[in-house]
């Protein structure tokens, strides 16, 4: 028995519905069928921290990945990093050790919320929730924005034109 046949027996066994989310770095294209087989979901970069580059190279990976998405089967964008981050007990890992509102711009924000939600990724809120503006609440509480990422068909990268990306759900 291969460690993904093992791994895949103890949800089976487990008695109750579980998600199984894997983190393994750059995913690889050529492996989505385990991943799929495996898993609920899967990261398809490395940490995405609050600086444009990390926002503007998830584009060409969505497009990517985009047509593995399926019912029960997402690749992951990975956590917006949104609202006070890097708090305390994140100190031993992270980067950047100071506890701070994100550094993305309101508009960094809206674009990024905007791909992660037509792109269908999982919206896992990694910041701190006690200590958000109302600008994060009402980013990641928008009914229209959390029904487009659960409910929305024919999500797909359009065009690029320069560095403009068009998607469509």
């Amino acid at each position: 028995m291969n460690a993904w046949n093992a791994w895949d027996e103890k949800p089976k066994n487990a008695g109750r519905d579980i998600v199984i989310s894997l983190s393994p770095g750059t995913s690889k294209l050529d492996q989505s069928s385990v991943y799929q087989q495996y898993s609920n979901l899967w990261r398809i970069k490395g940490d995405v921290w609050d600086k444009w580059d990390d926002i503007e190279d998830t584009f060409p990976l969505c497009d990517d990945w985009n047509e593995y998405r399926e019912p029960n089967s997402w690749p992951d964008a990975d956590m917006p990093p949104l609202g006070k981050i890097s708090i305390p007990s994140e100190a031993s890992y992270a980067h950047d050790l100071t506890p701070r509102m994100t550094r993305l711009t309101e508009d960094e924000q809206y674009t990024m919320m905007s791909l992660w939600t037509i792109f269908r990724s999982p919206l896992m809120f990694g910041g701190h929730l006690p200590e958000n503006d109302t600008f994060t609440f009402n980013l990641i509480t928008n009914q229209e924005v959390i029904g487009v990422n659960q409910n929305s068909i024919n999500n797909k990268h359009l065009k690029r034109e320069g560095n403009h990306y068009y998607w469509t759900a």
